[in-house]
């Protein structure tokens, strides 16, 4: 894999390559993986390409992001014609080198919303970082937060279902409402701990800060007319249908299911389900 081939893979514009950010890439990967997935259609391979596409993709965004630290000098005497296999070797390489030297300096530098976003590109990462590397960017981040972090994992089927965590630390039971993304905890020792929630969802679903599900889906105008509704299936467990006659005969529309969501977040009562977030449809018809 390489630029070129990447941008040809994901239909974007090598005049665009230096404007993409994250969003970006991301929603054009959901529109991508919409059609080219295998459960609609597609082809595995192609859909593996699309896959190595976007994390390429994702490396170079993500590594010119770094302008104000070492990172800068590798992308600006960097080619953005070189292999895949490449980028990695030397992102790892970068990270040895400056793990010691400049990852306490930049992390102490990063407020709470730059500390959680370079955890999930960690996450994110995770089976393409040696271990060793990993875990010590992970304690760098915990000494800097001064609180031990869990990181969870949940379904969609969880955030659905209003699932409580029952979470166990240091014979301590704490109790976390997964629908949170993020929660403190005081502990009896006066520690204190740090619970993240990263739901596991698949490529044509997100979660925003609203905890707003957002879902994209590609359907046939033919499909569209014969049966007269749609499936929206977030998992196998919950599938919500739209009937034609709220459809406009629009290529790409938006369609909003009011409260039909995830619970939203309650700061005066962590476990209060009273009130659900909308699930946000971007229907393309082709």
């Amino acid at each position: 894999m390489n630029t070129d081939k990447a941008l040809e893979i994901m239909n974007i514009n090598k005049n665009d390559l230096y404007s993409l950010d994250h969003v970006i890439l991301k929603k054009k990967y959901h529109q991508l993986a919409l059609k080219l997935h295998p459960d609609k259609g597609g082809s595995n391979d192609k859909f593996r390409q699309l896959q190595e596409a976007y994390d390429y993709l994702n490396i170079m965004v993500e590594l010119n992001t770094f302008n104000k630290s070492p990172y800068e000098n590798y992308i600006n005497n960097s080619s953005t014609n070189f292999e895949y296999k490449d980028v990695i070797n030397k992102l790892k390489k970068y990270i040895f080198k400056y793990i010691n030297s400049v990852s306490m300096s930049y992390i102490n530098e990063c407020d709470d919303k730059q500390i959680g976003n370079l955890e999930k590109i960690l996450e994110y990462y995770k089976h393409k970082i040696p271990p060793s590397v990993y875990n010590k960017i992970i304690s760098t981040i915990n000494t800097t937060n001064e609180c031990k972090t869990f990181i969870l994992k949940p379904t969609i089927d969880d955030l659905l279902e209003n699932k409580i965590y029952r979470l166990n630390y240091n014979n301590e039971i704490f109790n976390v409402p997964l629908w949170h993304s993020e929660l403190y905890y005081d502990t009896k020792n006066t520690d204190e701990i740090c619970v993240k929630c990263i739901p596991e969802l698949n490529p044509f679903i997100d979660i925003d800060s609203d905890n707003n599900i957002h879902i994209y889906i590609f359907e046939n105008i033919n499909t569209l007319f014969k049966n007269q509704y749609i499936d929206i299936q977030l998992s196998d467990n919950f599938t919500y249908k739209i009937h034609a006659r709220d459809i406009t005969v629009l290529p790409s529309q938006k369609i909003i299911l009011k409260n039909k969501g995830i619970t939203k977040i309650s700061n005066k009562n962590l476990y209060d389900t009273n009130y659900k977030s909308d699930i946000i449809v971007t229907l393309n018809i082709h």
